[in-house]
């Protein structure tokens, strides 16, 4: 079997060493900059429109699913 590189893999593979290093510590600082929680403003917006969004979606489904519960029972 096969496996697929990963996305990381695949943008790193053609640069010359000294710029895949460079990438690599580009990534490992936003990584720890995500741990540790120092969003921007925009980012900070950005995730509480996705969990609105996850929200509203899981409230429709439940609508969905009581409708078809219910009239499914008369």
């Amino acid at each position: 079997m096969k496996l697929r590189p990963s996305a990381i893999d695949e943008f790193l593979a053609p640069l010359p060493e000294n710029l895949q290093i460079l990438a690599l510590q580009a990534i490992k600082e936003e990584h720890d900059r995500f741990e540790r929680g120092d969003f921007t403003e925009e980012e900070k917006k950005l995730f509480q429109t996705a969990a609105d969004l996850g929200t509203n979606a899981a409230k429709t489904i439940e609508r969905i699913a009581l409708k078809c519960i219910t009239s499914g029972s008369t």
